[in-house]
């Protein structure tokens, strides 16, 4: 029978410090959350000077720390963030993102080298 482990590719939680606070980004984000984050990755790319894409692209961030940070206030959030930090935290994220597939990648072809 083959199994497929997901236990063994979880991804921990990452904190992210500003000088307002600290932000926790989950490790692990719901399918739809994923693809809506890939969506406007893409769309980012596409298009860089997009300015509503980039301001998707906060509310996702705000969304994303609101799961960790229930009552984490947009307003107080927005007003306390650089574009500095949002471009760090976004490339970061995205980064994350390619990171685990890559890593889910190279688990699954291990796993096919041992049978």
């Amino acid at each position: 029978m083959e199994v497929l482990n997901l236990k063994k590719i979880k991804q921990e939680d990452k904190v992210v410090e500003l000088e307002s606070g600290s932000f926790i980004i989950p490790g692990e984000l719901s399918v739809l959350r994923s693809l809506e984050l890939i969506d406007v990755q893409n769309r980012m790319q596409k298009d860089i000077n997009n300015i509503e894409v980039w301001k998707e692209a906060l509310q996702m961030l705000y969304r994303i720390f609101k799961i960790r940070q229930e009552n984490l206030i947009f307003e107080d959030f927005t007003e306390n963030i650089t574009m500095e930090d949002f471009s760090k935290i976004i490339v970061f994220i995205f980064g994350g993102l390619e990171e685990a597939e890559k890593k889910s990648t190279d688990d699954q072809s291990e796993e096919q080298k041992k049978k």
